[in-house]
């Protein structure tokens, strides 16, 4: 019943109030429990996006850029205790490797993501991070054995394997594999023309 009353305050935007219903009802559960830890997270995050709206409504932009970096360091510092807390939560192992990932910290990034790819929700995204992390290690090989373990499990063409067959064919381009590139950009531009500089780039490689 608690849990159900903070939901119908986040709605109403009283998240003071819901925090408190969570940390009673915790209290009243004699235990922590990582979902509720997750939704005070996440209501966390949603005061941190109130404050920022209203700051910029009210133009602002200083106190929204304020508000903007207190959100990104509580979203680190909350991945970190949450892995420490709960450290075979896949689930958190790829937020904290996402938090690392931003930071540049590619080597702390990698390691967080091999785990969380055991999570089959997060299995291909934590192999296109892991990607993205290669390459900037400057280990495109590595990166693209990445892209391509997860291009062979995921069978429709949605925003994930958008943003996974576009990088392969980034790094095939990059490592001078031209024909193969393009060939990866056709495979979005067949189905969505608008997605990032797709059109751009067919249109650019009919011109050559």
């Amino acid at each position: 019943f608690r849990r159900a009353l903070a939901d119908l305050y986040v709605r109403a935007e009283r998240y003071d109030d819901a925090l408190q219903a969570l940390a009673d009802a915790t209290k009243a559960a004699g235990r922590t429990d990582p979902q509720i830890e997750r939704t005070v997270s996440l209501i966390k995050v949603r005061k941190l996006d109130a404050a920022i709206a209203a700051a910029r409504a009210a133009g602002d932009e200083a106190a929204a850029a304020a508000q903007e970096t207190a959100k990104a360091e509580f979203l680190y510092a909350d991945a970190v205790e949450m892995v420490k807390r709960y450290p075979n939560d896949l689930q958190f192992r790829y937020e904290l490797g996402y938090q690392f990932y931003l930071r540049q910290q590619y080597n702390e990034a990698i390691e967080e993501f091999q785990l969380a790819q055991r999570n089959p929700q997060r299995r291909t995204r934590a192999l296109y991070y892991l990607a993205l992390c290669f390459r900037e290690k400057g280990q495109p090989d590595i990166a693209f054995e990445q892209l391509q373990k997860a291009a062979a499990e995921l069978t429709l063409m949605d925003e994930t394997k958008k943003d996974v067959v576009y990088e392969m064919g980034v790094l095939a381009e990059q490592m001078g594999r031209k024909e193969e590139a393009v060939g990866f950009f056709k495979e979005i531009y067949s189905v969505d023309i608008k997605y990032r500089d797709i059109a751009q780039r067919i249109e650019s490689s009919y011109k050559k």
